[in-house]
């Protein structure tokens, strides 16, 4: 996914005639950060603003948890009860969006 947020078309453009590059640059040789929990996530990209799930558990826990963070969830999911995924939404309300 990409988004950019630019402060004018000038912007815009110079970051849309450079993407291609961003996309394809080789990460072979960048170090390696063995990331297991949100908290370390978070910890190292302070500027995200969004958390992706994929899940095939029937609950959702570090849904919750990334709120809390802060940070917007969007979800892929087989079997997170509706219940679930409406709580996660009602806790989210006007500031945080979840998509799921």
């Amino acid at each position: 996914m990409v988004a950019v947020k630019a402060e004018s078309q000038e912007a815009l453009a110079s970051v849309l005639e450079d993407i291609d590059r961003w996309l394809t640059i080789d990460l072979g040789s960048a170090p390696r950060h063995d990331i297991r929990t949100l908290d370390e996530a978070v910890a190292m990209q302070r500027h995200s603003n969004l958390a992706l799930f994929l899940s095939r558990a029937p609950m959702l826990p570090g849904g919750r948890k990334a709120l809390e963070h802060g940070l917007n969830v969007f979800l892929f999911s087989d079997n997170v009860p509706v219940d679930s995924e409406i709580s996660l939404k009602k806790y989210a309300e006007s500031v945080l969006l979840v998509m799921g």
